[in-house]
Parts: C-alpha cells; structure tokens; sequence
C-alpha cells in the first residue's frame, strides 16, 4: 500500500512533515522510505531534503525514476494503474544534528510535469529517526539574547564590490538613473558564477543576512538565478530561486 500517486499527486506535488522533541544530545537524524515513481516518469527526479527550523538544508539528494528504462529498487506494475510500470525506490538519507537546529522537516518535491493521471508520486513506509550520545555534554540552558547588534561586514571597505570573485572576467557598468551593477552583456553568460566567503565574525553571531540587486540582462526567457548560503563545510544554510522573464517584466 501507498499513499499519493494516480490522479492524485501529479504536477507539484511536495510532501512534508515537521518533527520536534528531540533528545537533548541528539546529533544526528535519519529519514527512509519507499518512494513510488507512478506511470510514465522518463528520467524526471524526486528530491528528499531534511532542514532545520530555519530552513537551512542539512542534508539533501536526488533520484531519477524512469519507468521506461527499469530505474528503481524495483519496476512493476500496480493493479490500481495497468498500462504504465510502475518503479519504486527505496530511499535513505541522514544528516548531522545540534540542538540549536531546532525543529527538523523533511520534504519530498519531484520535477514530473504531467498531470496526475499520466505521472505521480507515490509514498510508503517513511520512517524517521535520530542518534544521541548521552556521553555528550547537555547543552547549556538557553539565556535570554542580549539586544540585536547588526554588523555589516563591508563597513569601511572602499570597493566592496570588487571582492566578488567570478569566472566571467566581470567589470564595472553604468546604467543611468538605476547606478551601476558588475558583468552583464558579453560578460557573465552561461555557466558563470559569482561568489564571496565571510570570515571575521563576532563570536555571538547568531543570524547572517544577504541582500542585494541582480541584473537579468537581455533575453531572459524563465532561466533562474539561485542564491545560495553554505557554510565552511559546504552544507547550506539557505537558498532560493527566482525566476527572470524580460518579455513577462519579471524583475523588480
């Protein structure tokens, strides 16, 4: 038995669920489960990510189901659906875990883009689970945070922009009433990228904040543009998408 699939979870389709009360040595948290690629997938994926309560992913993968091709744990064919197979794929992911991570959510989304009567998603036997080593020190009781002091890490810097660091030779532009903005036309094209690493926090950090302007030049017809937080490790702290159309006026 499953839950989801024909005519019932097609097209954007996301499944989640929120768990909290861990242990207080907790340190790290297990996902598994049966996740069914229902009829006519053809190399479309499913994700599964686990994110701490801020939403920072602690851990994340991604499978290909292709029914045609027999890309699964298992391809059959579910009664409830004759014509298409049917493929399932048995599924584990864990990740690391600190009592400051808070709540923990994991959440399944796919890239099917079919309606739910000629692809779905389907899932079973989702198990989730965490480790905790009571040789571990408990942690301290929570304080009460002192006032909120922002800090901006450029303060002081002349040229802040110039220490971006990017694969796309990018220089500086003018753009009339709107000011300047770094790469753009027969500069950052396909495949660039754009990045920059902090160091030198105050030891009582507790949140980083990102914002800025990004130019969707010329014809942008739906491509997105994600950013991305991640610390030393590599593990991410944030992301998001957006979506530039110029023939739509999708921007700002």
């Amino acid at each position: 038995m499953y839950f989801g699939g024909y005519n019932r979870c097609g097209k954007g389709s996301r499944v989640w669920r929120t768990f909290e009360g861990f242990h207080q040595q907790t340190n790290k948290v297990m996902f598994s489960g049966r996740i069914w690629t229902i009829d006519s997938w053809d190399s479309e994926t499913f994700t599964v990510k686990i994110m701490n309560e801020a939403g920072g992913v602690l851990a994340e993968k991604t499978w290909t189901g292709n029914n045609f091709q027999k890309k699964g744990t298992v391809t059959t064919n579910c009664p409830a659906t004759p014509g298409w197979a049917d493929g399932f794929f048995n599924v584990e992911l864990e990740a690391p875990y600190k009592a400051t991570d808070g709540k923990v959510t994991v959440e399944i989304t796919t890239t099917i883009n079919q309606g739910a009567n000629d692809e779905s998603l389907g899932w079973s036997e989702l198990e989730f689970s965490y480790e905790f080593d009571e040789s571990a020190p408990a942690p301290a009781p929570e304080q009460a945070l002192p006032t909120v002091s922002p800090a901006n890490m450029d303060e002081g810097v002349e040229n802040p922009m110039a220490l971006w660091t990017n694969n796309c030779g990018a220089t500086e532009h003018e753009c009339g009433e709107w000011g300047s903005y770094w790469g753009g036309f027969n500069q950052c094209g396909n495949g660039h990228t754009v990045s920059r690493t902090f160091t030198g926090f105050h030891p009582k950090t507790s949140r980083v904040v990102f914002h800025g302007r990004v130019w969707t030049m010329d014809s942008w017809d739906s491509e997105t543009f994600t950013i991305t937080l991640t610390n030393e490790d590599g593990h991410k702290l944030a992301e998001k998408t957006w979506t530039g159309n110029n023939f739509q006026n999708k921007g700002d």
